[in-house]
């Protein structure tokens, strides 16, 4: 039975490692793909992008004479590009080149993080050319409903695992050491994503541009963890050697009065008690002297 109990600790813990790395990498990507986070990341990435692939920042710079002309009676001018309207206020115009080119990706950026994808995750990639729809808000909310099914499952073998462990506080540290453990990777990265080109590169760093902030809470928990399975494991011992202490008390304490007793019949000496005479020797005794008086009367009649 024990063999079988310890297999399955072993298989469960397997599995609880995985679920842990799995769900702090979904957790990674679902935090990255935040709004704030998604749009600094994403700029220089998708103008060489949209440069490359749909000629972008050439078209919004042979536009820029025909902006400055009609900015002269508008405020604002909508530049229409691959099914989008693209709006570009005068005051940006006056700015220059570089400053038109920069509101123009911002805004492209914010139009395909917020646009209501009519597909799922993986059929929009036979859907769109290019998969800006990775870094939208659905995509965020898609990691973000795996990881909440990563977190039940971590759940459920963790149960488990409290069961089965033979000393609860040990199931406690073994957690402990599985989070640590998991949360390595997410410390270096970069390192990772350094091995790919500069698109590449630019791109997985909005999918893990939290990686850090991820494996720094899962230290911090850890290391909670560490500390309660401590401190369960001394609450136990100290509850065990108080409870030895206890009955020794009380073994003690009863060997000191039968010794007490023992010496107290020891020092009293017992004392001659005469018994009473009992009913019939009683009976005997005045029936003699009955007897006798009777003779002694007689005596003093005969004289």
């Amino acid at each position: 039975m024990g063999i079988i109990r310890g297999g399955a600790l072993a298989i469960i813990s397997a599995l609880l490692f995985l679920s842990i790395f799995l769900g702090a990498l979904l957790l990674t990507i679902s935090w990255s793909l935040n709004y704030e986070n998604v749009q600094p990341k994403l700029q220089t990435v998708v103008a060489e992008t949209l440069d490359n692939e749909l000629g972008l920042e050439s078209s919004l710079a042979d536009k820029l004479p025909i902006m400055q002309a009609s900015c002269t009676g508008s405020s604002d001018y909508i530049v229409k590009y691959e099914g989008n309207d693209i709006i570009i206020p005068c005051n940006v115009v006056a700015q220059g080149q570089d400053a038109v080119i920069a509101h123009g990706v911002n805004q492209f950026i914010e139009k395909i993080y917020f646009t209501p994808y009519d597909c799922n995750l993986w059929s929009c990639f036979g859907k769109y050319q290019i998969p800006f729809f990775l870094v939208s808000a659905k995509s965020q909310s898609y990691f973000y409903s795996l990881f909440n099914y990563a977190l039940i499952a971590i759940g459920i073998l963790s149960i488990l695992g409290f069961l089965l462990a033979e000393k609860k506080s040990n199931f406690f540290l073994l957690i402990a050491v599985l989070i640590g453990v998991a949360s390595l990777p997410f410390a270096k990265f970069d390192l990772f994503i350094g091995i790919f080109g500069v698109t590449v590169k630019g791109l997985l760093s909005v999918f893990f541009s939290k990686a850090y902030s991820v494996f720094f809470g899962m230290i911090i928990l850890a290391g909670a963890l560490f500390l309660l399975g401590w401190l369960l494991k001394l609450f136990r011992i100290g509850f065990k050697l108080s409870t030895i202490f206890q009955k020794k008390e009380e073994t003690s304490k009863e060997e000191i009065k039968k010794i007490v007793k023992e010496e107290m019949k020891k020092e009293i000496p017992k004392k001659d008690v005469k018994k009473e005479p009992g009913f019939f020797s009683r009976l005997f005794k005045s029936g003699e002297s009955k007897t006798s008086k009777k003779i002694s009367k007689k005596t003093t009649k005969k004289k």
